[in-house]
């Protein structure tokens, strides 16, 4: 229905979590691939969705990702 209307269902939730894996990067960006320190953060899917949950604590911007829109069920 969405894609036949041409209307992205999903269009702040990407964004949120683009914010989400750019951040990441940044923290990422000058650790090597194969490193095995325990204070290293990985860029993975889990960790993308950790940082995006934790941007929602101290959201302020009136616009919710749909995903949690679609939590409050409306």
């Amino acid at each position: 229905m969405f894609l036949a209307a041409g209307v992205d269902g999903l269009e702040y939730t990407r964004e949120w979590l683009d914010r989400s894996y750019e951040a990441l990067e940044e923290q990422t960006a000058g650790q090597s691939l194969f490193s095995t320190t325990l204070t290293d953060i990985k860029l993975s899917p889990a960790n993308i969705l950790h940082g995006a949950y934790m941007e929602l604590l101290n959201w302020t911007n009136n616009i919710f990702p749909e995903v949690r829109h679609s939590s409050e069920g409306g």
